[in-house]
């Protein structure tokens, strides 16, 4: 995921500022506004799009929690912007913990990939982005 996301941004946007170490194998997440900009969530949104089409053509609605951080409100409107203009549609899940968004994507039919904005248990200055398509993260 990390090299696929970050090909797809340098494609689609020519730069962006967020820096390397946010991709991870299995989410985004940094400190806000030092590594994890959230003028660049929207690029990062499309790229997620993509990669979800990329691995499931079929992916249509995704599920998108987040937690009580003050940035979260942020990242969930520029990654809904993105969905949308992308083809997707959103379920907003609300201020939740992961295991909700996980229960939202094994259980709801309508619901293809989520995603979930939090940065677990790290300190409140960063944040991220978990990623799940289908039954798989």
């Amino acid at each position: 995921m990390k090299k696929i996301i970050m090909i797809l941004l340098l494609i689609s946007s020519g730069a962006y500022g967020m820096k390397d170490c946010v991709f991870r194998e299995y989410d985004i997440r940094g400190t806000v506004g030092t590594d994890l900009i959230i003028e660049d969530v929207y690029a990062v949104g499309r790229a997620i799009a993509v990669y979800f089409i990329q691995k499931d053509p079929n992916v249509k609605t995704v599920a998108l929690g987040m937690d009580g951080r003050v940035h979260s409100e942020a990242i969930k409107k520029e990654l809904t912007r993105a969905f949308i203009e992308s083809g997707m549609n959103v379920m907003f899940l609300g201020v939740c913990t992961s295991p909700i968004v996980y229960f939202a994507t094994h259980t709801l039919n309508a619901v293809d990939a989520s995603v979930m904005i939090t940065a677990s248990n790290n300190p409140k200055e960063e944040n991220g982005i978990k990623l799940m398509v289908g039954n798989k993260s």
